[in-house]
């Protein structure tokens, strides 16, 4: 894949971004990671963020009850809420 080295590079990104908040926060560290948007539909760069972070990404609207993948209304739900939070 011509891309290989951009995911890489956006995988080593997301592991500095989690390295950064596991620091600051040592009596809470990342368990999961959720993906929503175009860019999340691209396999190997899921599959290069997993590799490089130990973490295996979920969907967004699985943090909305009842919510299916693919139903764009779910994904804007589970947003809205993750910034409540």
């Amino acid at each position: 894949d011509c891309c290989t080295d951009i995911y890489a590079d956006i995988a080593t990104e997301v592991t500095r971004i989690l390295k950064y908040y596991n620091d600051i926060n040592n009596n809470s560290p990342v368990q999961d990671v959720y993906y929503c948007g175009g860019s999340s539909l691209i396999e190997p760069l899921r599959t290069a963020i997993i590799r490089a972070t130990g973490l295996t990404p979920h969907h967004i609207s699985r943090l909305v009850p009842g919510a299916v993948e693919k139903d764009d209304f779910s994904v804007c739900c589970a947003i809205a809420a993750g910034a409540l939070i």
